[in-house]
């Protein structure tokens, strides 16, 4: 089955989103439990550079890494999931919808 390059793009964009959320609830866990950086990095046996491209992207999060992480700064790890709407990719590429599968106001 051959997919067109618009679904492919748009499952990127899923798949972005969802690193970036993972980023930025390591960094909030971070600012929420009084650490640095530096400190994470000492707790995960890592150097701190590891950290920080962790939380900027140039590293790809693993669960294992972001449940190491969170736990590190004193968080129990929890997911939930959300099913997107059914007509989610045909509104989103008419602009309809967010990232988040939300209609826009």
């Amino acid at each position: 089955m051959v997919r067109d390059m618009k679904s492919i793009i748009d499952d990127e964009v899923l798949e972005e989103s969802a690193l970036a959320m993972a980023q930025a609830t390591i960094q909030q866990a971070l600012n929420a439990s009084g650490m640095s950086r530096a400190d994470l990095a000492r707790k995960l046996s890592r150097h701190r550079s590891y950290v920080t491209h962790m939380l900027s992207g140039g590293r790809y999060l693993t669960i294992k890494t972001m449940a190491r992480a969170l736990l590190a700064c004193g968080f129990e790890v929890r997911f939930s999931l959300t099913r997107l709407a059914a007509d989610w990719r045909a509104n989103q590429r008419r602009g309809k919808w967010t990232r988040r599968g939300r209609r826009k106001a």
